[in-house]
């Protein structure tokens, strides 16, 4: 590509400095006392100690992308994407992965 090492690694560096300083805003975790009432949430729910969150994943339909169609047809033949989310006994959705389109 033309590129000296010397800048990607700077380029890197400055990247993940500014990754390190965003983190708190879009990651939090949670408290020892939020992690204990969850765990209690999910024992009365269905006597599942020592729960934290439960995970699942389904398909999303979309439309067509025009690139790599190909790659978002599922068993069924139908354009998705994978989504896997994570829920906490309230049914609040604490993670979501899906890959980008």
């Amino acid at each position: 590509m033309g590129v000296h090492r010397t800048t990607v690694g700077e380029v890197v560096t400055a990247v993940s400095d500014a990754l390190t300083r965003l983190l708190d805003h879009f990651v939090t975790f949670p408290t020892d006392g939020q992690i204990a009432k969850v765990k209690q949430k999910f024992f009365l729910l269905g006597d599942m100690p020592n729960t934290i969150g439960v995970i699942d994943c389904t398909h999303v339909h979309i439309q067509a992308p025009r690139q790599r169609e190909w790659e978002y047809v599922n068993r069924k033949g139908r354009h998705s994407i994978n989504v896997q989310l994570v829920g906490d006994a309230d049914l609040a959705i604490t993670n979501c992965v899906s890959p980008p389109l």
